[in-house]
Order: C-alpha cells, then sequence, then structure tokens
C-alpha cells in the first residue's frame, strides 16, 4: 500500500435487505428517513466533511456481516458519489437504488 492513501473497499447487500445504520454528516440538517439519521449534526465547532460516515450499526444487519462498521465513510452508492449530498438526496438515492437495483455497493474506507 501507498504511504497516505485510503483503503477503499466495495461491500455488496442485497436491496431487499435491510441497511440497519445510521449515518453522520456534517453539512446537513435531517428531517426523515428508512436510515434512522438520528446521528446527523450541523455543528459549526466540527471540521465539514465530505461524505456521510456511519455513527451506528446493527451487528446483525447484512452490512456488519459484510465488514461495515462505525466510522467508516461512504463514498459511493452504486457507483454514483455521496459528496455533500444533503439527508433528502441520499434517502432520494437509497430509495431508486433499492427499487431498481438487485444490489446496493456501497464503497467505503
Amino acid at each position: 500500500m501507498l504511504p497516505n492513501t485510503l483503503d477503499y473497499k466495495t461491500i455488496t447487500i442485497k436491496s431487499t435487505d435491510n441497511l440497519g445504520i445510521n449515518l453522520k454528516t456534517t453539512y446537513t440538517t435531517p428531517i426523515s428517513s428508512i436510515f434512522d439519521f438520528n446521528c446527523f449534526s450541523n455543528n459549526n465547532n466540527q471540521k465539514t466533511q465530505k461524505y456521510p460516515v456511519v455513527c451506528n450499526i446493527n451487528p446483525n444487519c447484512e452490512a456488519y456481516k459484510y465488514g461495515l462498521r462505525v466510522g467508516h465513510t461512504i463514498t459511493k452508492m452504486n457507483n454514483h458519489s455521496l459528496e455533500y449530498k444533503d439527508v433528502d438526496t441520499i434517502l432520494s438515492d437509497f430509495l431508486y437504488e433499492k427499487n431498481n437495483s438487485k444490489f446496493i455497493n456501497l464503497t467505503i474506507y
């Protein structure tokens, strides 16, 4: 591995499976979602992050079984960037992919 490079990996989950995760961003304020985005923050004391970060995960869900953990950053969903996306957009993207794809591919580090 090259120094100072991120260790990206992709996990694949059936679109029929419950992700069982909570995400955190520092650039959005939640309204509602099926992700249970109760960890979102718009705290001005925090450094703004580019991508959502997993802040909670159900250890019985498929995403956990495939290696997703608290602290992982999700950069892409089905090869679409999540960079600076707000809660509504992430939820909309997730529902679209869940309804139109057999699998959800999450690129994480």
